[in-house]
């Protein structure tokens, strides 16, 4: 039985940083002040970088990654990153490179699993730009370009990881 005195707990002060919880593993068991484990948390919370490799898909000369970051909640990643593409040829064509999402998703079909946006830091007169889903492992980012030189862009987008 818990008292209530002490908050409940039984106790009058507890150590920084710890939880009054169950026993991490086996049987049940009284509760006492310990440090979280991962089997207390009811998500998945990770987040890490990637380089990724892109391929140049449509009208890309070169492609050049930065290195991206990723964060997973649950069944959702968020990533973000930057990128430098150098179009073939300009004056609004379609422009496409793929490359690997962070953490695969294989039950992902083609469809809209993947949505973000990247901007062109330097060329606003870029149009616009998508990150659309490919397969349950790669996404593809579009655009029209207008030149043919060099353009750094920003990209953020978000995709559900299903079994």
């Amino acid at each position: 039985t818990i008292t209530v005195a002490s908050g409940g707990t039984g106790v009058p002060t507890a150590s920084a940083n710890t939880v009054f919880a169950g026993p991490t593993s086996g049987g049940a068991a009284a509760p006492a002040f310990r440090s979280l484990v991962a089997n207390d948390l009811p998500i998945t919370i990770s987040s890490g970088t990637y380089t990724p490799t892109f391929t140049n898909s449509f009208n890309v000369t070169t492609n050049t990654s930065g290195v991206w970051q990723y964060m997973r909640v649950g069944d959702v990643v968020t990533v973000s990153g930057r990128i430098t593409l150098t179009p073939t040829v300009a004056a609004a064509t379609y422009t496409a490179v793929d490359f690997p999402l962070p953490i695969a998703s294989p039950g992902m079909s083609t469809g809209g699993n993947v949505a973000g946006t990247a901007v062109s830091i330097g060329n606003l007169l870029v149009g616009d730009t998508a990150l659309i889903q490919r397969n349950s492992t790669w996404a593809t980012m579009e655009y029209l370009s207008n030149n043919n030189t060099s353009e750094i862009f920003q990209a953020h987008f978000t995709y559900r990881v299903i079994p």
